[in-house]
């Protein structure tokens, strides 16, 4: 990672965190992480499909739980692929089709629900 992109990165994050106005952790169901199948929903996001592990899926949703903070937790302006590919300090080439899987696959495996925008991301 160039120290251009990562420094864009944190200045991101430290934007969205300050903007989340949270004051402490990011609250999960234990049943996340100690489902009742063999497969919890964190073990199935780490390793499940995917060519490259299951990292960019990860740090995708942690993102997004970042940010959606209330009920009913939408993200009213929700990123472009290009934008959250350089919050999470993807190359530029191949970062947006990579988000792009990534939401396709956290809408497949019901963690996240997509929904059309009309002139914008879903």
């Amino acid at each position: 990672m160039t120290e251009d992109l990562r420094a864009v990165t944190l200045d991101r994050l430290a934007v969205n965190v300050k903007k989340s106005e949270r004051h402490q952790n990011v609250p999960f169901n234990p049943g996340f992480i100690r489902g009742k199948s063999l497969r919890p929903p964190l073990a199935k996001l780490i390793f499940d499909g995917g060519g490259q592990g299951g990292g960019v899926r990860l740090r995708l949703y942690l993102y997004i739980t970042l940010i959606a903070t209330g009920r009913p937790y939408d993200i009213k302006k929700p990123p472009v692929p290009k934008a959250w590919a350089e919050r999470l300090a993807l190359p530029p080439r191949t970062g947006a089709r990579r988000i792009n899987d990534a939401l396709a696959w956290l809408e497949d495996n019901e963690l996240i629900k997509l929904t059309p925008n009309r002139g914008g991301p879903t």
